[in-house]
């Protein structure tokens, strides 16, 4: 994502909390498999991504090794598997944030843990 996107200003306020921002470029972002295991070896402790991507994250091994403790989703709607499994797991808490492009910012935010299903 570009810094000239206004929504991507928003991880850089997590500087402010003592937090690393990690940029990924699109050429790590395709191999997931290599992304996850970066993020088990640096501790990466939040991931903001869309549902999709996070699915794909999931698949690669996100959540075995060194889970981060918060997943932010947005973008897209979170499908009723992918909340499932955020709302159970029990070191990663699950936030959907979900906002529709044309407002470029979270126009809805829900913690995964507060409900059974999505919020459609």
């Amino acid at each position: 994502m570009s810094f000239s996107f206004d929504m991507s200003w928003e991880e850089l306020f997590w500087l402010l909390d003592g937090h690393e921002v990690h940029i990924v470029d699109e050429e790590s972002r395709l191999d997931v498999e290599a992304l996850v295991a970066h993020y088990a070896r640096v501790g990466i402790d939040v991931v903001n991504v869309t549902p999709s991507f996070a699915r794909e994250l999931l698949r690669a091994g996100l959540l075995d090794h060194r889970p981060p403790a918060l997943v932010l989703l947005g973008g897209e709607a979170v499908p009723a598997e992918l909340w499932t499994t955020l709302r159970d797991h029990p070191h990663t808490a699950g936030y959907d944030l979900y906002g529709p492009t044309e407002f470029t910012i979270n126009a809805l935010g829900v913690d995964l843990g507060s409900g059974a299903a999505p919020c459609l």
